[in-house]
């Protein structure tokens, strides 16, 4: 969870383009038109998938739970996975969302069995964000 890596068929899936689930980095735009890039332009649900690291260490979610913007009454998006990330000692959790709320630093609640959590947008990669304990 805190390298970022996103779950096919959990996190996203065919109906999240790449910039949405924050892997726009992907596909290169340098290549020039390729097959459904047209459609792929044209398409963009106003949606992102965010990591949202809980204030609690002793946080929990599983997915599914709704996110609000504190102090509102209606959910703003939900989550999709959620694990305690050992390596940063907090609770983190994906969750899809308006792309307002999507910036680092933004505050958001989510929901679990009616007690929300307090949490902070954060950026996808918590954990050796440059690769250098992947490239040792």
């Amino acid at each position: 969870m805190e390298k970022g890596y996103r779950s096919w068929g959990t996190d996203m899936s065919r109906e999240h383009t790449p910039e949405e689930a924050g892997l726009g980095f992907a596909v290169s735009a340098r290549k020039g038109d390729f097959v459904g890039s047209a459609a792929l332009a044209a398409r963009d649900s106003g949606r992102r998938l965010v990591t949202v690291v809980l204030d609690d260490r002793g946080g929990m979610a599983a997915g599914g739970e709704p996110v609000f913007v504190p102090g509102a009454g209606s959910p703003v998006g939900y989550v999709t996975s959620a694990d305690y990330g050992y390596s940063i000692d907090a609770f983190v959790a994906y969750a899809w969302v308006p792309q307002e709320l999507a910036a680092p630093g933004t505050r958001l609640e989510i929901s679990y069995f009616g007690r929300r959590q307090a949490g902070t947008v954060r950026p996808d990669a918590l954990f050796d964000p440059d690769l250098t304990h992947i490239r040792r």
